[in-house]
C-alpha cells in the first residue's frame, strides 16, 4: 500500500489511508540534487522500528510485522527528502534474517 509523503524539516511523517499490517517498508528518495539522506530512523506510535543509513533509488526493509496507519521518518543529510513510500504485508509470519556476529560482507572487485 503507498503511502502519502509529508516532508518537514528532519524528516518526514508517512501516512496510509487506514490502518495497514506490513513486514516490508520501501523508502525512495528525491535524488534530483543527488544522494542526500545520510541516515534514517522509522517510528511507529514514539518506537523506533529501524534505524539505518542511506535510502537513494529505493531502498526495502524487511521488518516484524507491524500495524500502523501512520509512520514518521527522522532524516539525516543536508536536503535530504523522500518522494514515496510503501509498505507489503506479504508472508507476515516469516522472519527477519539475522546477520551471524561479526560477518563482514566481503569488499574484493570481482575479476
Amino acid at each position: 500500500m503507498e503511502a502519502s509523503v509529508e516532508n518537514h524539516d528532519g524528516g518526514a511523517t508517512l501516512r496510509f489511508p487506514a490502518p495497514v499490517t506490513f513486514n516490508h517498508l520501501e523508502l525512495v528518495e528525491d535524488l534530483r540534487s543527488g544522494q542526500r539522506i545520510t541516515r534514517h530512523v522509522v517510528s511507529n506510535d514514539g518506537a523506533d522500528l529501524l534505524d539505518a543509513m542511506t535510502v537513494g533509488n529505493r531502498r526495502i526493509h524487511q521488518l516484524p510485522a507491524n500495524t500502523a496507519s501512520e509512520l514518521h521518518v527522522k532524516v539525516s543529510g543536508d536536503g535530504g527528502r523522500l518522494v514515496a513510500a510503501r509498505v507489503y504485508g506479504g508472508a507476515l509470519e516469516a522472519g527477519v534474517p539475522a546477520i551471524p556476529e561479526g560477518y563482514e560482507a566481503p569488499t574484493d572487485a570481482p575479476e
